[in-house]
């Protein structure tokens, strides 16, 4: 991420992004997360926290970058929502990382099922051919 950028964090949780990562650069990060705890201690850091229930429909913070990791996986079946208003929300880029592909290979029938098609989906978002 370039200096200046602007960078929304979804599913914060201990800002950890923030806190190794962005801390020390130019660099204006917000962290959503339903937890207040989490939100509060951000805000100690001085970097904005907002508490934040990503399942309510109203939408994002608009920034450069809209990230999300390992959380991905709070809103199967149906990740679009989220990821929709995420894409609308990013002047830049969307940036998710989740272990999807280890969920698709996992033992319980139904996390498999879920992780599998999550992949799938996100796949075909970002145009690849699966």
């Amino acid at each position: 991420m370039h200096q200046q950028s602007s960078v929304v964090d979804l599913c914060c949780g201990p800002a950890t992004l923030y806190q190794r990562y962005l801390r020390h650069k130019n660099i204006q990060y917000t962290g959503l997360d339903i937890n207040s705890r989490f939100v509060k201690r951000l805000s100690s850091w001085g970097a904005t926290g907002i508490r934040w229930d990503l399942r309510e429909t109203k939408p994002f913070p608009p920034a450069d970058y809209l990230i999300m990791q390992s959380s991905l996986y709070q809103f199967l079946p149906d990740p679009r929502p989220v990821l929709n208003r995420m894409l609308v929300a990013a002047r830049k880029q969307v940036i998710i990382t989740e272990p999807i592909r280890a969920s698709g290979k996992n033992r319980s029938p139904s996390t498999a099922r879920y992780g599998r098609r999550a992949f799938l989906q996100l796949a075909l978002m970002q145009g690849d051919d699966y």
